[in-house]
């Protein structure tokens, strides 16, 4: 009889334990990795994200991780023409305002720049660089998402800037809601953009909202 009692206290609290590493595991928030799951950095990351590598018809995460950009991917996503379901994830996650990150050593091209054609390697580098104004940031180390989940957290606002002020964001290929947030533009503000940037449905709300007026040139 005590033997049993002692074994039934004993099961009662694996499952507690179980259960409670359940709640605990479904609590976090989810990052998706398209490209191999590196080693380094990730046990860290374990603790604060749940981390998976994309399956099809992923819903709901927090932020994507680009462990291998190719030369081809990046063409796409620089283009706005996505021919793979990661890269149609990678554009509606910055159209919504996710964060994609890119990690910097999976970056392809960049292992070709002592033999590449000049041009070709410049026109790679302005491709870079628009997927980075797109809002894709990015990372040396996976450590380096801790640190950004740690500062946005703490982050507290700024005073809003009112009045006639006119901001520039005609370099913008597509507004975010973060970018108006960052300025913290409210009341009369205008905000001049280029005639092709693309606002998105978030930044377009914060915009009516806040009765930001949007020039384009």
């Amino acid at each position: 009889m005590y033997n049993q009692t002692l074994i039934d206290e004993i099961l009662n609290e694996v499952y507690k334990r179980l259960e409670d590493k359940c709640n605990e595991q479904t609590s976090l928030k989810k990052l998706i990795f398209i490209g191999p799951m590196p080693d380094v950095g990730l046990k860290y990351l374990k603790q604060a994200y749940k981390c998976s590598v994309y399956k099809n018809s992923e819903e709901s995460y927090e932020g994507i991780v680009i462990t291998k950009l190719t030369i081809e991917m990046l063409g796409h996503l620089a283009t706005s023409s996505p021919v793979t379901e990661e890269e149609s994830l990678i554009l509606k996650a910055l159209l919504n305002e996710k964060q994609v990150y890119m990690l910097e050593e999976g970056i392809e091209y960049r292992r070709y720049k002592e033999n590449a054609h000049k041009a070709l390697y410049t026109l790679l580098m302005d491709y870079e660089d628009k997927i980075k104004n797109y809002g894709i940031q990015c990372i040396s180390h996976l450590d380096e998402l801790l640190n950004s989940a740690k500062s946005r957290d703490n982050h507290k606002a700024p005073k809003p800037i009112t009045g006639n002020v006119n901001f520039d964001m005609t370099y913008k290929k597509l507004l975010l809601e973060a970018d108006l947030i960052k300025k913290h533009l409210e009341g009369i503000c205008i905000v001049t953009i280029s005639k092709g940037c693309i606002i998105t449905p978030l930044a377009d709300d914060y915009i009516r909202k806040h009765h930001i007026e949007i020039k384009r040139v």
